[in-house]
C-alpha cells in the first residue's frame, strides 16, 4: 500500500519535473537565440 502511493507520488513528481524541464529548455532556446526573442516581441504587439 505504501508502495503504491510512493509509486503514484514519484510518478506525478516526474512529470512535473519533465514539463518544467522542457518550459526551461524553452526559455533557454529564446535566450541563445535573439531572433526567436525578436519574432516572438513581433507577435506580442499584433495581440
Amino acid at each position: 500500500q505504501v508502495d503504491e502511493t510512493l509509486r503514484q507520488t514519484y510518478a506525478q513528481l516526474e512529470d512535473q519535473i519533465n514539463y518544467q524541464g522542457s518550459q526551461i529548455n524553452e526559455l533557454g532556446m529564446v535566450f541563445e537565440n535573439p531572433n526567436l526573442q525578436a519574432q516572438r516581441e513581433n507577435l506580442n504587439e499584433l495581440q
